[in-house]
């Protein structure tokens, strides 16, 4: 069986380099590779096209869009297009098929899940080779729709001094919360808060669209509908990585793809690296996470701990000089009802928020 071999190098964790090679078949003729190409190309033109799409309703990146791919397609969000790899051989897609049932299984039977998070943040222009930014932060889940992303200390590169250290004018971290019926992202550095109420059809779904994708409540159907997958060589045994491409421009608005750590033991994610649009071999943006002391259906010592586990998914009530902007649901059945003509499925989501309410590092 011929395979191409492409060395990957990726920087994470206290690894300083970590040999990855992407395996896939072998293109048979020139023609095949050169259509290859012209699939990574229409690919990059996909997400060109949404960013620009994003920079006409608000701008930036969008970490929650709260609308199913199905609805992408009939509002014309999405575009039909090609797989960016060669198809894989009937060994590597059974491969791929058989990782993500047991994922699906595996999520499927987590009822409350835990773990701590670091991030690094890679940009060419603050820092050639070194990640410009790191952070440290919680992840909690709750079956079956809630769960919190909460960034609670983020570190600056300085080029002045060559350290890392806090940017006093924007102490606070990322902040997301998802009660099962509403998201609300807050932006504590400027004491705003956007609270988007989720879809009733999606309600329950909501978890998936969290700031970080391939963490919660996995789903293989779903995952191969929005996904091109292919699996990676990876020098660590008890290791498999898989490495995911979007199709359509709502996540390619976030990310080009990305590499999934699955730890063999429990079939989670240890870690992440995101390739973000704007990665293109030279300029090298990315996000690094790890995520350790991972625990999923933890016993609680006592009914306190237990108390408050459950209280840190319902949004607290905030000071009075916090703006909150609170975004409804708009059922596109209420425009046919008021004579408006047919619904638009644009407006079968809850509203994105605005990049100016998304801290970014």
């Amino acid at each position: 069986m011929n395979h191409r071999v492409l060395s990957v190098v990726l920087v994470t964790s206290s690894l300083l380099a970590i040999p990855v090679t992407v395996m896939a078949q072998q293109p048979g003729t020139q023609s095949q590779n050169a259509a290859a190409a012209a699939m990574q190309a229409q690919l990059r033109m996909q997400q060109q096209q949404a960013q620009q799409l994003n920079s006409q309703q608000g701008g930036g990146q969008v970490h929650v869009p709260l609308v199913s791919a199905a609805q992408a397609i009939q509002a014309g969000l999405a575009q039909p297009a090609q797989p960016p790899f060669p198809p894989l051989n009937e060994q590597l897609q059974k491969f791929v098929d058989d990782v993500l049932l047991v994922w699906e299984q595996r999520t499927a039977a987590i009822d409350r899940y835990q773990c701590s998070f670091k991030r690094w943040d890679f940009d060419t222009s603050v820092h050639p080779t070194q990640h410009a930014s790191e952070a440290s932060g919680n992840l909690r889940y709750m079956k079956p729709d809630k769960g919190l992303y909460d960034v609670h200390e983020v570190l600056h590169f300085d080029p002045d001094n060559g350290k890392y250290e806090k940017n006093e004018r924007l102490p606070f971290g990322e902040y997301w919360i998802c009660d099962g019926q509403f998201v609300m992202m807050l932006n504590r550095n400027e004491k705003k808060a956007h609270k988007f109420q989720i879809p009733p059809d999606m309600q329950g779904e909501g978890i998936q669209e969290s700031p970080l994708p391939f963490v919660f409540c996995i789903k293989a159907s779903a995952m191969k509908e929005r996904y091109w997958i292919q699996p990676l060589a990876y020098s660590k045994q008890d290791t498999i990585v898989l490495e995911v491409y979007p199709k359509q421009p709502r996540d390619a608005a976030n990310y080009s793809r990305v590499q999934v750590f699955l730890d063999k033991a429990d079939v989670l994610p240890k870690a992440l690296v995101v390739f973000l649009p704007t990665y293109d071999g030279k300029n090298q943006a990315r996000e690094v996470y790890e995520f350790t002391n991972r625990e999923a259906n933890f016993q609680f010592l006592d009914r306190l701990k237990e108390s408050l586990f459950r209280q840190e998914f319902i949004p607290k009530e905030l000071p009075k000089d916090w703006e909150i902007v609170f975004e409804p649901y708009n059922n596109p059945q209420d425009a046919v009802t008021a004579g408006q003509g047919s619904p638009d499925p644009i407006l079968n989501r809850a509203a994105t928020p605005p990049a100016s309410l998304i801290p970014r590092r």
